[in-house]
């Protein structure tokens, strides 16, 4: 990815690729109800490869094969993420799920319960299909990174399924593109799962044009789609400073900010 300039559209279309296949995989292989689900298998360099050898450079997947990795057992949301002076790391992620959650509160508490419930598939036979002892993959995408051995970056975003996009593409500017924090935050969003494709309307148009070409179906949106607003943490290990970013352009009025002490 390092050798591809930025915004290109052979960039952004490997990009694309390789989140259409994450949550393809994530939705087979994670909302399975009683069996174990295999999240050890699904994070392998192994099971990695096998999804990276359906990557075409100039065509968008029409079909996946998201194999069988063996199982074993191992909007309206808030996200902070916090290091102290010894470097201690926390990435704290909450989330309702819709206005209020389900509208209900734990008595005595004033904690509102969530209505993660809606995003189980109603009808039957299907891999998140509502069932008993059913357990939801959230659509976290909190992350700690380390660099060798010790803490490097925490992030994680608001935002639904958006959010999960919004941190990888984060952190593939920081890490393929050598980006300084804010400036991987600021730089145009993208959305995707399995198939239709969101840009951001400050990508080129040619850069749009070409990824339709390639077989993607794209939309061009505003920034007030709310792409997730990503809010991290980098730790330098060279100066031993701390570098905050946030997305400094959210919808209906939020505010994120990064503060030190």
């Amino acid at each position: 990815m390092t050798q591809l300039e930025y915004n290109s559209p052979t960039a952004l279309h490997l990009f694309i690729e390789a989140i259409k296949l994450t949550f393809a995989s994530r939705a087979k292989f994670l909302g399975t109800g009683l069996d174990p689900r295999p999240f050890t298998k699904m994070v392998t360099k192994q099971y990695a490869q096998s999804l990276r050898r359906q990557i075409q450079l100039d065509q968008a997947l029409t079909r996946m094969d998201l194999g069988n990795p063996e199982r074993i057992a191992e909007e309206y949301t808030t996200h902070a993420c916090v290091v102290d002076k010894d470097r201690n790391v926390i990435g704290m992620h909450t989330s309702l799920g819709s206005t209020f959650g389900c509208k209900v509160t734990a008595k005595g508490t004033g904690i509102i319960l969530n209505n993660k419930m809606s995003g189980y598939d109603p009808r039957p036979g299907h891999s998140q299909s509502i069932r008993p002892r059913t357990i939801k993959p959230p659509p976290s995408g909190a992350t700690i990174l380390l660099k060798d051995e010790s803490p490097y970056l925490v992030i994680g975003a608001p935002g639904f399924y958006k959010q999960v996009t919004a941190v990888a593409r984060t952190i593939h500017n920081l890490i393929d593109y050598s980006m300084e924090l804010q400036e991987a935050i600021d730089s145009p969003r993208i959305y995707v799962q399995t198939g239709h494709v969101f840009l951001e309307s400050r990508l080129p148009p040619h850069v749009c044009n070409i990824l339709k070409n390639m077989g993607h179906t794209i939309t061009v949106v505003d920034k007030e789609f709310n792409f997730g607003q990503p809010t991290s943490i980098l730790v330098d290990s060279n100066t031993g400073l701390l570098h905050g970013g946030v997305d400094r352009d959210l919808p209906h009025g939020l505010d994120a900010v990064t503060m030190g002490y």
